[in-house]
């Protein structure tokens, strides 16, 4: 029994490692395909690896290494998933539209503002209390994107269109993550079932959003570009599979906090791939926005452990 608690540490380091690796994986390879190959179509890029994920799904539930309970209700479908489903589908496309008009670079410091959204979601529904250290913490990382933004509209690479996109999909991936919260309560899947049972209507709407808005039909010509260089486009479908798996995964043996401070450290790898790989030019003002932007994302990762480790003590005394 003393083990369980290192293996399931174990687990959750595991499994947030593979997910910061794939998930950095799949930001380059879908930039490649964006920008390199010009097959600029977000639909399909996002809704075939949601399709990827789906198939990933059903076979490791066929192989047995993961179990699949019953199809939910249609009321639950319609009134707790759809919702998500549909979140899930804005935040993937416009994420990946997003790499379409901005840098690799300032997209990861603009990602930093994504948690001040979810925090002021998570006030307005109940499930955080509004007192200073939130207001703080909130105020510094609005105030540090702000800046890295006002320093960017001068650069050559910055198109408002970019930004309009990223921040549509931190609104919506703030949604999708606070309304998973409240919808799904202590209804939790496993990762078969996410990958089954949000990601196959994902990728569905993803992919109807091709047909209609990108033209990927029968006679599109983007089916040229994907015969040309097959490899490239297979192997961000898969790593699309493998983020999505290892993210339900590591949430599963480690805290949502945890998980969330492991994307920042992602985030500040892949701005200094962008620099190093893409010669890409971040100024040191923008530098300086994003470091106040973390400062503030480390108060409220404080406060959050302080919080529970207080309640954690307090449940250790009710036990005695």
């Amino acid at each position: 029994m003393a083990s369980q608690p290192y293996s399931r540490l174990l687990l959750g380091v595991v499994g947030t490692g593979l997910w910061m690796f794939f998930s950095s994986s799949l930001i380059i390879l879908n930039k490649n395909l964006y920008k390199n190959l010009d097959f600029q179509r977000p639909f399909f890029v996002t809704g075939m690896g949601q399709l990827f994920s789906f198939l990933g799904g059903l076979s490791l539930v066929g192989m047995g290494v993961l179990p699949l309970r019953p199809v939910p209700k249609l009321s639950f479908c319609v009134t707790r998933l759809l919702p998500i489903v549909l979140s899930s589908t804005a935040t993937m496309f416009f994420g990946n539209t997003t790499y379409l008009y901005l840098s690799l670079s300032f997209i990861q410091i603009l990602k930093a503002f994504t948690p001040a959204l979810t925090l002021l979601l998570c006030v307005i529904v109940g499930l955080e209390r509004m007192h200073w250290p939130l207001v703080l913490s909130i105020a510094l990382i609005t105030f540090g994107t702000a800046n890295a933004v006002i320093e960017e509209r001068g650069a050559p690479s910055f198109k408002a269109l970019g930004l309009f996109s990223f921040l549509a999909s931190s609104l919506t991936e703030a949604s999708r993550v606070v309304g998973a919260e409240v919808l799904l309560g202590a209804q939790r899947f496993n990762s078969a079932e996410a990958l089954v049972y949000i990601g196959g209507p994902t990728a569905v709407f993803l992919l109807l959003g091709a047909v209609v808005w990108e033209g990927m039909g029968p006679t599109s010509d983007g089916w040229a570009v994907i015969a040309q260089t097959p490899s490239a486009f297979l192997a961000a479908f898969t790593m699309s599979f493998l983020v999505n798996l290892s993210c339900y995964f590591a949430i599963q043996y480690t805290s949502s906090l945890t998980f969330k401070v492991a994307g920042c450290v992602k985030n500040i790898g892949v701005v200094w791939y962008g620099i190093v790989a893409h010669k890409e030019h971040v100024t040191l003002v923008q530098m300086a926005g994003y470091a106040v932007s973390i400062i503030g994302f480390a108060i409220y990762s404080k406060l959050k452990m302080s919080v529970k480790a207080l309640s954690e003590g307090r449940n250790k005394l009710v036990r005695v």
